[in-house]
């Protein structure tokens, strides 16, 4: 498919905008009619079509297909050289849609970066199939089935549910270091469920602080052993009581910026201040690389707050964008998508998966930021106007 097909033209009026505002195909209906030209692959009968690595996989190949080229029959088992062809050839289309969209002076910066997101988020897809072993996006069918019965994810709480496999490795990478009688543990924000698996085989305690009732009662149903607590990181705070009490800190908090520093805010609240503690965020990559200065002021803000990364591991998180678990989620996504006429575009629409890395944050040794900056923090991110013995002024900390 040639690159002038990639992308038509604009709307030139509000007449033809609001022509194409019409009902787009399901992904059912799009991804099978490309499923059907293809040809069996051993993988079709060894993997289950529930597994994320198959839905991915038939996404690749449906769209070589769709740009008129042809993955390899044995991918992802192919060389180096074979892989970064096929990345180039999925580069070069995918870098004509994002040059095309982010020249029009009509679209604002998000209608502009979207397609960006969508493409992107391919090229991450891809790599992750020829890179990472299958066994790795492998949840047990115990895992699975729990999850199955959780309530649905709900825009109320800008929810999205992470694969089964990613709530695994979440909750096997807090077993690992932190298994110790005595342990502490919160998840802020829950509706991964994390909390439930980590419970199951976890000597410590477990804390999940969450608003939706819902998720409050179904992982107490499932996991008596965790202790929850109703909590809103928008509008109000911690309780004191739960202040710098906790060995970890697990949080996949909304994909904006200001929405993230709220939870991230809160976690850093709950945090030890012990060498061992750490935080374990979650969150989309994309959304700090592609704007402007966006990951400098994320790196420059950690450090104020007397953090440092440990490490950054891709490659993580895995979301299903399914109507089945979603079923607005396209609906809602046309909102933000720019109105040009480009089949590229509208095929990226149905991408099985969205991600996230997982950053893992600790304490700057020996940072000791200004009482003022300590106050002020604990006043901001508590709930009661009490400061805890921690805080107290000192007779140092008071100028003459």
């Amino acid at each position: 498919m040639s690159e002038e097909n990639v992308v038509n033209h604009a709307p030139e009026s509000v007449e033809e905008s609001e022509a194409q505002e019409t009902e787009h195909p399901t992904t059912s209906d799009v991804l099978r009619e490309w499923v059907e030209q293809l040809p069996e692959m051993e993988w079709m009968t060894r993997l289950s079509p529930e597994h994320p690595r198959y839905k991915i996989r038939l996404f690749l190949h449906c769209l070589f297909r769709f740009l008129g080229d042809e993955l390899p029959e044995a991918w992802p088992n192919v060389e180096p050289a074979t892989f970064r062809e096929c990345l180039g050839f999925l580069e070069k289309h995918l870098h004509g849609l994002y040059h095309y969209v982010e020249s029009q002076p009509s679209f604002d910066r998000d209608q502009q970066l979207m397609p960006r997101y969508l493409g992107e988020t391919s090229l991450y897809l891809m790599r992750v199939d020829y890179e990472y072993p299958e066994s790795m996006h492998t949840a047990s069918q115990e895992s699975i089935d729990l999850l199955r019965h959780r309530p649905n994810a709900t825009i109320d709480f800008d929810q999205l549910y992470c694969s089964p496999d990613s709530t695994e490795r979440r909750a096997n990478r807090v077993r690992e270091l932190y298994d110790v009688e005595g342990s502490r543990v919160a998840m802020l924000g829950d509706d991964d469920l994390v909390s439930i698996l980590l419970g199951q085989k976890f000597q410590g305690e477990v804390h999940v602080l969450d608003l939706d009732d819902r998720l409050l009662s179904f992982i107490k149903e499932q996991a008596p052993a965790v202790q929850t607590h109703k909590a809103d990181f928008f509008f109000d705070g911690i309780d004191p009581s739960l202040y710098q009490t906790f060995d970890a800190a697990m949080l996949d908090p909304p994909w904006t910026f200001y929405h993230m520093w709220c939870f991230l805010d809160k976690a850093i609240f709950c945090l030890k201040d012990d060498p061992n503690a750490r935080i374990f965020l979650s969150y989309c990559p994309l959304l700090l690389e592609h704007r402007q200065r966006m990951m400098a002021q994320f790196q420059k803000r950690v450090t104020e707050r007397g953090f440092c990364f440990e490490s950054v591991e891709t490659a993580y998180n895995l979301y299903e964008l399914s109507p089945d678990v979603l079923p607005d989620f396209q609906h809602r996504l046309d909102k933000f998508l720019p109105m040009v006429e480009s089949p590229l575009l509208d095929f990226l629409r149905h991408i099985p998966y969205a991600h996230a890395q997982l950053y893992v944050l600790k304490r700057i040794p020996n940072y000791k930021p200004p009482f003022w900056r300590r106050w002020f923090f604990y006043f901001w991110n508590k709930k009661s106007s009490v400061a805890p013995p921690s805080l107290q002024a000192k007779p140092e900390d008071v100028s003459p």
